[in-house]
């Protein structure tokens, strides 16, 4: 079905029709054997994992895993108003702080947008005031309340093998409380997706069996969430919207269920506790189409958009570090979150 080229250069940020391919199959399951993808996809599973790998070490391909459905865990948008000529020095800083999970320079008169994962409402603000308040540089901050995601990165593709269906609460499960099983699997899936079931139950101390079952577990009820992240599909979508929607709350349903239609809508989030009730990121194909985006979004609903910014630049993705052409150059593990530990002990 493909062609066999050897995988992305290194040099560029370019990926193969085989690439994309690749990228599509590990979006609809992170883990799934080699031999699967290759079967999907038409090509050798030696291939498939030759090519997967190149974009690895390259920078240009990784998998993300991140917390979902956990008991506790609460999810802020933050909006960053920086001192003149203390960006990047705050970005920086920021990236450093294990609970800020995305960094972002963007347009407008906040500078940097965030998001926040905090596993304890009584680290909620330690981490907010204290972790990213007072970094230098900061004069001002937007704090909103994520409450329900509607839709996110992990359920976007490139097409290749056709459009995810986006329907990320088709399956109502409880939350899981947030105890050391779960914090000592992410601690392995956060380093390395496709880690094996032996690594997994060593760290848990279990045997390989329950150790495969408990990681199907806690994907399949999206107590932990994988997404497939590559750095050459910029160069396909160079540009992002990002936009703050005040909505009736009587109606956000109607507008959430469009705004899911858009094929290249990355983020949907319901906010509480500020000016806007609704954020959205979109991938542009060009920046000239962002005027025309925001208004197909709020064509015939009665959405007001509150801000709208560029995002310029993603130092930090789902605690993923990255360069300026979006390739991985490292990572600040969320387990590292001193918050998490300390919730981690109080619940043994």
């Amino acid at each position: 079905m493909f062609g066999m080229d050897s995988g992305i250069d290194p040099g560029k940020t370019m990926m193969s029709e085989l690439d994309f391919a690749v990228f599509d199959a590990l979006q609809r399951n992170p883990r799934a054997p080699w031999a699967e993808i290759a079967r999907t996809i038409g090509v050798s599973g030696p291939t498939v994992r030759r090519h997967w790998h190149a974009l690895v070490e390259s920078g240009a391909g990784w998998i993300a895993t991140y917390p979902n459905r956990v008991r506790g865990l609460m999810c802020f948008s933050v909006r960053v108003k920086c001192q003149p000529g203390f960006v990047e020095a705050v970005a920086k800083q920021l990236c450093q702080v294990p609970e800020v999970m995305s960094v972002s320079e963007m347009t407008g008169a906040y500078q940097i947008q965030l998001i926040v994962f905090v596993p304890d409402k009584s680290r909620v603000r330690p981490v907010l005031n204290v972790s990213i308040g007072q970094v230098e540089g900061i004069s001002e901050l937007i704090i909103s309340l994520m409450s329900d995601v509607q839709l996110e990165g992990a359920q976007w593709n490139s097409g290749t093998l056709g459009r995810i269906e986006k329907s990320p609460n088709q399956y109502k499960f409880p939350e899981v409380e947030f105890d050391e099983r779960v914090e000592k699997t992410l601690r392995v899936l956060e380093c390395d997706g496709r880690a094996g079931a032996s690594r997994i139950a060593s760290s848990l101390g279990l045997g390989n069996p329950q150790a495969r079952r408990i990681v199907k577990q806690f994907l399949s009820r999206r107590v932990l969430i994988q997404r497939v992240e590559a750095a050459p599909l910029h160069d396909e979508w160079p540009g992002v919207l990002a936009l703050w929607l005040l909505v009736p709350p009587a109606k956000l349903d109607e507008v959430v269920t469009k705004i899911k239609t858009f094929p290249d809508a990355r983020l949907c989030t319901t906010l509480v506790g500020g000016e806007a009730n609704l954020y959205v990121i979109l991938w542009l194909r060009s920046f000239s189409q962002a005027n025309e985006v925001e208004s197909d979004v709020v064509r015939g609903l009665p959405t007001r958009v509150v801000s709208r910014s560029i995002l310029l630049q993603h130092h930090k993705r789902a605690g993923v570090l990255l360069d300026e052409e979006g390739r991985k150059i490292g990572h600040v593990p969320w387990t590292d979150s001193p918050s998490l530990h300390a919730h981690v002990l109080h619940a043994c």
